[in-house]
């Protein structure tokens, strides 16, 4: 069988995320990480941050940033534009935005943020980069992305967006792609709005030290 509906969710778990799972449910030695000073608890928090680590190892991540474990990506979005984007501010998106993107974007937008987006081309859906600067305002601040579209299976030139980015000190979101990076890379894209990057990583992070040790060991 060939499963390609892995954007949704992906069926055929690899047996060492169920192994992981198991070994902290049956291990009767893993308590509640952040949540007592016992041994069981410490263990667990342990495990919770080594799954940071090497979550930070594989997005090359600098010391100065957290990893944050959330319900699943939506929570993720939400906490992300919901928390750094605020009334008054521009936001360049694309045509090929997931719901779990587009839906806050425009309750943001009910609110006095200012939405733009890059169209694509019919039928092949390419995006339409030679309109990237015409749709830009002196209110953007924030390019929001999707490495590839879930409907058409493009993807997006990360490269000339990362310049786009960079060329005009905006802060940008994509998610990570499934290739393997190469060791420069780093993430976010833009550099210019990292200080809240990184505030709205430490309170996410304080947040997602309340993730199961199971959840953890997923990682």
């Amino acid at each position: 069988m060939y499963y390609f509906d892995n954007a949704a969710t992906t069926a055929q778990k690899p047996e060492a995320v169920a192994q992981a799972v198991y070994n902290v449910l049956s291990s009767g030695t893993v308590g509640n990480p952040s949540r007592g000073a016992h041994g069981y608890a410490l263990k667990a928090y342990g495990i919770v941050l080594q799954a940071k680590d090497d979550v930070k190892a594989l997005f090359h991540c600098g010391p100065e940033y957290d990893v944050a474990f959330t319900h699943n990506s939506t929570a993720a979005l939400n906490m992300v534009l919901k928390g750094l984007i605020h009334p008054g501010d521009g936001v360049l998106t694309t045509s090929w935005e997931h719901n779990a993107v587009l839906r806050p974007l425009y309750q943001l937008e009910a609110q006095g943020v200012s939405l733009a987006f890059i169209a694509s081309d019919s039928p092949g859906g390419a995006l339409q980069y030679d309109t990237l600067e015409e749709r830009l305002t002196p209110r953007t601040k924030w390019f929001v992305c999707n490495h590839a579209s879930n409907v058409t299976g493009n993807v997006l030139d990360l490269p000339r967006i990362k310049a786009f980015c960079q060329r005009h000190h905006l802060g940008s979101s994509s998610m990570y792609p499934r290739q393997p990076a190469p060791s420069t890379s780093t993430y976010p894209m833009a550099s210019s709005r990292q200080p809240a990057l990184r505030a709205i990583s430490r309170f996410a992070g304080q947040a997602g030290r309340a993730a199961s040790s199971s959840a953890a060991m997923l990682s």
